[in-house]
């Protein structure tokens, strides 16, 4: 993924759908030196960072 759109993600007003390795996340915060993103993994406590790159913006909203 693009920062300028992980951070759209991530400070917009919508829901999008973000997937790594196939697990579905919520962006929490974005470290721009490192290109970096910190994320949750959708129904579970676990959060991890990773890289912007390897996450997947599906594009579909969350309703």
């Amino acid at each position: 993924m693009l920062k300028n759109k992980a951070q759209k993600v991530l400070h917009g007003n919508e829901n999008y759908k973000v997937a790594y390795r196939d697990k579905m996340v919520w962006i929490e915060d974005i470290d721009e030196s490192s290109n970096e993103a910190l994320v949750s993994v959708i129904g579970t406590r676990e959060k991890l960072r990773v890289p912007l790159s390897e996450l997947d913006g599906k594009g579909f909203e969350i309703k």
